[in-house]
């Protein structure tokens, strides 16, 4: 008789166990839909604050996005983003490791964190991250162009004509390309490349040429 009553309450408790079991398994699954939904909605704050120029209600909306989702790649790529034109590049560049972290194949977040370092004077770091970003996207005209004005900094202007003719060569309305790669022929004393390209950009309406043609080609 007592072993049938052990058996009945052994076989309650598992009974009991199982359902609490199963119960919590559901109220997690919920939480965990509750928090993605929330973590979304928080997102679409920060993009509303981030297009009003609220940068700091954005970081905010985007760190509670990411509190609540902490895999949210997207949500750490726009409070870089934020964090970046706030000034705060050393913030910046922790979210686009963070980005990088989760999916080392986005070749965008290399570019991002590229610019960042040029803005934290580290060009070989940039270059570094221009390389992987293109060596991911082998069209990436913006990589290209960005290379190409971190080894300006580095004085590597042969490089940087390299990077600039191939954003051209890969979209030949490119405009600032032609822009850019004229100052590195004006620094390897190639004037008449220069002027090239800097009436080309000005013909394609980037004013900004117009002060490098009238101060060294219009002699």
């Amino acid at each position: 008789m007592n072993n049938l009553i052990k058996f009945v309450l052994v076989l309650l408790f598992s009974v009991f166990f199982a359902c609490n079991m199963v119960n919590n398994n559901k109220k997690q699954q919920t939480d965990a839909n509750n928090d993605s939904k929330n973590a979304e909605a928080y997102f679409k704050s920060g993009y509303t604050k981030d297009s009003l120029g609220d940068n700091k209600g954005a970081i905010a909306d985007y760190s509670k996005a990411i509190e609540l989702e902490p895999k949210y790649a997207d949500a750490y790529t726009s409070r870089g983003n934020a964090n970046d034109k706030s000034g705060d590049f050393v913030g910046a560049l922790s979210d686009y490791s963070k980005v990088i972290e989760l999916n080392p194949n986005d070749a965008m977040a290399y570019y991002n964190r590229g610019i960042t370092k040029h803005e934290l004077n580290d060009n070989e770091g940039a270059i570094a991250d221009y390389n992987k970003a293109i060596e991911l996207n082998p069209a990436y005209v913006g990589a290209y162009n960005n290379r190409g004005l971190a080894k300006d900094y580095l004085k590597d202007f042969t490089g940087a004509v390299s990077d600039f003719s191939k954003a051209i060569e890969i979209n030949p309305k490119f405009v600032v390309a032609y822009y850019n790669r004229g100052i590195a022929k004006h620094y390897l004393n190639n004037r008449e490349g220069a002027c090239s390209d800097w009436n080309k950009a000005n013909d394609l309406g980037y004013s900004k040429a117009s002060d490098y043609i009238k101060k060294y080609c219009n002699k």
